[in-house]
């Protein structure tokens, strides 16, 4: 699942920047300029601005006529087709530029709405496969949630609203969904309290189960005892009434049978060797049984030991197996809790980044506006000039058919009036006059082009401005995607460390869950074979009792085997001993190695900690620079704004 996170992340990703580089505008914003410009020439038809390189761009000069800059005012106002271009120049004026203007802003706007959607659709995605790595934590360590990646939806809806869609949560939403997340916790937490509870109800009645067993097991061992005893006193009480049957049973000698010769003496002493024997049988019996009761005490006393033993043990096993178990129980819902709070600091980073974002958007549409205002200012001076321009041909225009007028009239009176002479002296001054007009001409000529010059400078400073801005941006947009990139990598090594660290606790859990196993299966096996061993030790003591049964006096050879049978069994007992001890050390030793595999897992945890922590400083530090570049260069938009300003009221002033 850890696996499939990373790869719908990945995914997730690549689309994103390519549905960036989809959603990137066609026309940059000196494209926008120059088209605004295009618009402006078009409006103001053949005349100076087209002196700039809009109309005629490679020559310099007009496609039209082929005039170039060096020719005069009078040779370009005497063009008749430079005429024609000024009568039937397409009147686009002022009403159509903001048209234009604000179908392209609009057509931004979509541009950019459909973006934000698009990325908000994004962040909703990463949301929820987040959400399935925390159920996915949560499943491991045996807690539930009540959140589904499902649940997760867009804000508004899938309807595209024509209005900006809101970004994030209102407070009440915000507070309501805390409030939804501590009682999800509340109920997880309640759950595992309970489960608690029953896992150390389970574990005391596994406890009572085994004392309990123990307890009629030695019983039934108390019992068998007894039964020995008993059978031992019947075989006592049979044998001393056979001696007696045996005594009673003999004949009596008679004198007539020793030949007439009773022998007191003999009598009494076959009488005494009897009694003997029958002492001597009665001793043998009792130190049979004696010995018979010393080794079913013997046997029994051990086997009381090793079950108290083996008892404690389990006892002791369940005790520290429940503390273990609540431990565990413990650091499953601390991790819980470390994996939520680490889902929400994620969540409040990528929203974090969501607001830088619609900073950086909020600066560079800031900038473009500042950008554009500049253009219609520049297009509002050029204006301006041509205006002035066209009031000033018009009036030297007029003032030039004035004069004409004038002396005409004045030469047709001194036609009328004057003599040859008089004629001459007009024809002098008329000729002066005319001079005169030329000079005011080319006077008139020069101070529209120096105008032309000026409009040409001011538009290359503002050209060369634009270029910077743009340049200035595009290392801007350059950065900005390095830092983007550089973040990827640190969040992609960290989600790698949080799966190398989920493999590592894994496996820890699997050792531990498979060295307890094998410690369960041990001590059932020992048990298994203790109870073998008394029950073998128990059919041997009985066979023993049998023998004596069927025996009056059981012999020595019999005592020497059940003492060696006793002694086999001590030995058995011993090695299994041995071996319970050794199983012992293999599960301290198991112990201890999940011990440093825990400490590993902390040190790899406190690392990870550590690089996330560069990482957020990074990220942190390429933000503030990111800031302070944009207000800089706003600051600088608006000096140069009011700088044109300012020459503008200068020059309107002037």
């Amino acid at each position: 699942a850890s696996a499939m996170a990373t790869a719908a992340a990945a995914a997730l990703r690549s689309q994103r920047r390519q549905r960036q580089r989809q959603s990137r505008p066609d026309f940059s914003a000196l494209q926008l300029l120059v088209l605004t410009l295009n618009g402006v020439a078009a409006m103001v038809g053949a005349n100076s601005f087209a002196k700039l390189a809009l109309v005629c761009p490679s020559t310099g000069g007009c496609s039209t006529c082929g005039s170039t800059r060096a020719e005069s005012f009078m040779t370009r106002r005497a063009s008749p087709i430079h005429d024609t271009r000024l009568r039937h120049a397409p009147k686009l004026a002022l009403d159509d530029v903001p048209t234009v203007y604000w179908q392209q802003k609009r057509e931004a706007l979509i541009l950019e709405r459909d973006r934000r959607v698009r990325e908000l659709e994004e962040l909703c995605e990463r949301e929820k496969v987040f959400l399935a790595s925390i159920s996915h934590l949560n499943r491991g360590s045996g807690t539930a949630t009540q959140i589904h990646p499902n649940d997760v939806t867009l804000p508004f809806g899938d309807a595209r609203l024509p209005k900006r869609a809101p970004f994030a949560t209102t407070e009440q939403q915000e507070d309501q969904a805390a409030l939804c997340e501590a009682a999800e916790l509340k109920e997880a937490l309640e759950r595992s309290e309970r489960a608690l509870a029953e896992l150390a109800r389970q574990r005391e009645l596994d406890v009572q189960r085994t004392g309990n067993f123990w307890l009629a097991r030695v019983g039934s061992l108390q019992e068998q005892l007894r039964q020995v005893e008993k059978a031992a006193a019947e075989a006592e009480a049979r044998a001393t009434a056979a001696a007696d049957a045996e005594v009673q049973a003999k004949p009596a000698a008679t004198p007539e049978a020793d030949g007439g010769a009773v022998n007191g003496d003999a009598r009494a002493k076959e009488l005494l060797e009897l009694e003997r024997g029958v002492d001597d049988l009665l001793a043998d019996a009792a130190a049979a049984q004696a010995e018979t009761v010393a080794a079913a005490n013997a046997a029994i006393a051990a086997a009381h030991a090793a079950h108290e033993t083996q008892l404690q043990r389990v006892i002791a096993f369940w005790v520290d197996h429940v503390a273990q178990e609540r431990a565990a129980a413990a650091a499953a819902a601390t991790q819980a809790a470390q994996g939520e709070a680490a889902a929400k600091q994620q969540v409040s980073d990528l929203l974090v980044e969501l607001s830088s974002l619609e900073a950086d958007y909020e600066v560079l549409t800031e900038q473009v506006e500042v950008v554009r205002e500049t253009v219609m200012q520049a297009s509002a001076r050029l204006q301006a000039m041509d205006e002035e321009l066209a009031r000033a041909e018009k009036n030297a225009e007029l003032n030039l058919q004035r004069t004409a007028a004038f002396w005409i009239e004045r030469l047709r009176l001194a036609k009328a009036e004057a003599n040859s002479a008089a004629r001459q002296e007009i024809a002098a001054e008329l000729t002066n006059r005319e001079a005169a007009a030329d000079a005011a001409a080319a006077e008139t000529a020069a101070a529209e082009g120096n105008a032309q010059e000026q409009t040409a400078q001011e538009l290359a400073e503002v050209e060369r401005q634009l270029h910077n801005l743009e340049t200035e941006l595009m290392s801007l947009e350059a950065d900005y995607e390095e830092k983007s990139d550089q973040i990827e990598v640190m969040r992609e090594t960290i989600m790698q460390g949080s799966l190398r660290l989920e493999a590592a606790e894994t496996a820890l859990r699997e050792s531990e869950t498979n060295a307890e196993v094998n410690l369960q299966r041990a001590a059932a096996f020992w048990v298994e074979h203790a109870r073998q061993v008394a029950k073998q030790a128990a059919e041997a003591t009985r066979q023993e009792m049998e023998r004596g049964k069927k025996k009056a006096a059981p012999s020595t050879n019999d005592a020497a085997q059940l003492n060696k049978r006793i002694a086999e069994l001590e030995k058995q007992l011993a090695a299994a001993t041995s071996k319970r001890d050794a199983l012992a050390a293999v599960a301290a030793a198991a112990a201890a190695e999940a011990k440093d595999t825990k400490r590993e897992a902390s040190q790899v945890a406190a690392q990870l900690e550590e690089q996330a922590a560069a990482t957020a400083a990074a990220q942190h530090s390429a933000e503030v620079n990111l800031q302070r570049a944009s207000a800089f260069w706003i600051d600088q938009l608006r000096s140069a704004k009011e700088e044109a300003k300012e020459a503008k009221e200068a020059k309107e002033a002037k």
